[in-house]
């Protein structure tokens, strides 16, 4: 049915829900209609209770309050978009404040390109936020700025777009789902972050299947984020949680490109990455600079030192790497069970 199911997944919300529902029921409208699916991931202050206490007071607009007890952002909008009712997907985190013409641009898109299966927006950061110096060298990983610089075009294709407003065709998720998907990712969850990258993920699969992903920079939401993840650890995090998933990005792109077409060149595959990320990580190892500077930036620590940005991705890639390769009978017969279009 044409309209929209905008998904909250939300863990621990309470202090954000209220924001959240002012912003959501000012989204305009034309000739559709749209629900509001809140999920919340197994949340421990009440997240749950206020929900549907909201939710109760609005009388003019569909929303539903689900509960999703497997921790892990991937397992929530499973939930949500298995209850969705409408065509047209859209994950909202509960830091994220759409812009009152969201839903309008967005339809305006979808309706006139039957092509575009996921469509991605512009982030900014909330006016009351105290950004650090190097923010701005690292934002994306908050979701914020332009995700393609497209100076002469309002939208333009691209390989991915993040999850953080992310519209989706729910036609193309059923469609992925009959393939037989499996997502290798869980997403953040209480305990820090694990690993990222299901709207990557999504992505990937949703382009197997023959659609497009556009970055439209009119299509823009607020982002609220906590200030104590603002901080250049929290980065840190961020970007291992990255350089995990991009492991299995790698791989997807490979079976789709049909490289891998036995466990034996799967397994051939993960011997060579991990002999290329082993020779980086052991580039300069003969100079003294390498070792201060693997002191400076990945063992000190040191703020806005980009060295160690790059140590704790190969080393973490190589982690994951090893992992998969010890697993690679049992994981390939999951990505294998995925049958590209």
């Amino acid at each position: 049915m044409e309209g929209f199911s905008i998904i909250v997944c939300t863990y621990n919300g309470t202090k954000k829900l209220h924001k959240l529902f002012n912003s959501l029921l000012n989204l305009k409208v034309s000739h559709f209609e749209y629900e509001i699916l809140v999920v919340d991931n197994n949340s421990t202050d009440g997240t749950f209770e206020l929900a549907n206490i909201l939710a109760s007071s609005v009388h003019n607009l569909s929303i539903r309050v689900l509960k999703e007890e497997k921790q892990g952002k991937v397992y929530a909008l499973r939930n949500g978009f298995d209850n969705a009712r409408f065509e047209y997907l859209i994950i909202c985190d509960d830091d994220n404040l759409l812009m009152d013409d969201y839903l309008l641009i967005a339809y305006d898109l979808l309706s006139k390109n039957q092509d575009i299966g996921i469509i991605g927006g512009k982030g900014i950061p909330h006016r009351d936020l105290i950004l650090p110096d190097w923010f701005h060298l690292h934002e994306n990983a908050w979701a914020i700025g332009e995700q393609i610089s497209v100076p002469s075009k309002v939208y333009t294709t691209v390989p991915f777009v993040w999850g953080a407003g992310m519209v989706l065709r729910k036609s193309a998720w059923l469609h992925i789902l009959k393939r037989g998907f499996v997502s290798f990712l869980t997403g953040r969850n209480s305990t820090g972050v694990l690993m990222a990258g299901e709207d990557t993920e999504l992505c990937l699969l949703v382009r197997s299947i023959g659609f497009n992903i556009h970055f439209n920079k009119n299509l823009v939401f607020v982002h609220d984020i906590d200030q104590y993840r603002l901080n250049w650890n929290y980065l840190l995090q961020l970007k291992i949680g990255f350089a995990r998933s991009q492991v299995y990005f790698n791989i997807y792109n490979e079976y789709f490109k049909k490289n891998l077409s036995s466990e034996k060149t799967f397994k051939s595959y993960l011997i060579n990455q991990i002999t290329i990320l082993l020779t980086e990580f052991g580039s300069g190892a003969t100079r003294l600079d390498y070792y201060k500077s693997i002191y400076i930036g990945f063992l000190k620590n040191k703020v806005n030192y980009n060295y160690g940005l790059e140590k704790r991705r190969q080393i973490y890639s190589l982690k994951e790497l090893c992992y998969v390769l010890i697993n690679y009978k049992r994981i390939y017969a999951v990505f294998s069970q995925f049958k590209c279009s």
